[in-house]
């Protein structure tokens, strides 16, 4: 179902964010540049783009890095070739790289989509370095907003929502260290880290490290 979705939406937006089931192309925007400036300077690293999509998130990544991109929807990953990703049509539970390839691994917006996220997870985390990051942004299940959406919009598949605690203790199963979150309180231009996040966040990321 979703690699029909996301090859129609690709195609219909000729690969532009709106691709993405983003409120909006701000929220996009805002929130990429959140995401990026918390990660800080990233350059010369090897980074795994896990759902990427048309490639709109880590567009800039890829300037500095060398950046791979994971998608099924074969349509979307044309517009993401264009950007400079070097694309790959896979599924993610079976990823074609070796194991601890990457300097960091992103999978943006697409664990909300996954029924086994857990399995998910441990691809993904198989994928870091010893040293490297693996980052998450999903839909906050405390979010007021997205349960009243969640009653229309369910093309949009507001289903599955996730706790920023049940991502920590599945980051701190996996091992990982040094783990963070940071929260968006859309239409605010507002992000906050903090150790919870109260119903007004609609969306929130989580990053932790392998032990080098």
């Amino acid at each position: 179902m979703w690699r029909e979705y996301f090859n129609r939406k690709a195609e219909d937006h000729q690969g532009s964010p709106k691709a993405s089931n983003y409120f909006s192309d701000k929220s996009f925007y805002d929130q990429r540049r959140s995401i990026l400036d918390w990660l800080g300077p990233t350059q010369a690293k090897r980074v795994l783009d896990a759902g990427c999509g048309v490639g709109a998130f880590s567009e800039p990544l890829a300037v500095t890095n060398e950046v791979h991109g994971v998608d099924l929807a074969e349509t979307a990953l044309r517009y993401a070739q264009r950007r400079g990703i070097h694309a790959v049509c896979a599924d993610l539970g079976r990823l074609p790289f070796a194991d601890a390839g990457f300097d960091l691994v992103l999978c943006i917006g697409v664990l909300q989509l996954v029924p086994e996220y857990q399995s998910l997870l441990s691809a993904l985390h198989a994928q870091v370095k010893p040293g490297g990051l693996l980052l998450i942004q999903t839909l906050n299940q405390h979010s007021l907003q997205r349960k009243v959406l969640s009653r229309f919009a369910r093309e949009k598949s507001f289903d599955r929502l996730f706790a920023p605690e049940q991502l920590r203790g599945a980051f701190e199963r996996l091992g990982l260290g040094e783990i963070e979150l940071l929260y968006w309180y859309y239409p605010l231009a507002l992000t906050t880290r903090s150790t919870r996040a109260s119903f007004l966040s609609t969306s929130f990321a989580i990053r932790g490290r392998r032990p080098a």
